[in-house]
């Protein structure tokens, strides 16, 4: 869990900052970014692919970067 560390502080007296107490809340933090990022790419790809489907654009397969082996699927 995080602490928050009052403005007044810090020299510049705005803002706070989160004291992280272990690595694994960081990893889990981490974890939870990376899941939302690929969920959100996924979905992203797909609503395109659908609307050149639905306007008869075709995309070259061979334009594209494939994902490392190690990417996380959905």
């Amino acid at each position: 869990m995080a602490t928050p560390v009052p403005a007044s502080e810090f020299p510049s007296g705005e803002g706070t900052i989160n004291v992280l107490r272990d690595d694994q809340t960081i990893i889990k933090e981490i974890n939870s970014s990376c899941r939302h990022a690929t969920e959100s790419l996924t979905s992203d790809l797909s609503k395109i692919f659908e609307w050149g489907r639905e306007n008869l654009v075709a995309f070259n397969a061979l334009r594209f970067n494939n994902f490392p082996d190690n990417f996380p699927r959905l």
